[in-house]
């Protein structure tokens, strides 16, 4: 079973060859998917002790998104502002790594 990246990659290149057009909007839609998956596992990764607070007002906020910019700047606040003192200690590298 293809992982949900390859299957993405494949499509994006089957659509270069319908035309620049086509390419184009699926890189859009493969730069979309990573986004947000990126945001799921930065919000998997928050302690359960130290960050219901963020994870749910992240989850809210998402929920009510009207596109991809609401989740770029969720990623940004959990990266960068006081949530990122609440990932797991074990998550330290991943965190240091997408910031």
């Amino acid at each position: 079973m293809h992982s949900l990246l390859t299957r993405m990659s494949e499509r994006v290149a089957a659509e270069a060859l319908d035309g620049d057009v086509a390419h184009f909007k699926g890189l859009l839609r493969k730069g979309e998917l990573i986004t947000k998956l990126t945001v799921v596992t930065s919000l998997a990764l928050l302690d359960d002790h130290n960050g219901p607070q963020f994870r749910y007002a992240a989850e809210f906020n998402l929920v009510r998104a009207q596109g991809i910019g609401a989740w770029s700047f969720e990623l940004q606040r959990l990266m960068t502002g006081p949530g990122k003192t609440s990932f797991r200690h074990s998550a330290s590298p991943v965190v240091a790594e997408v910031t």
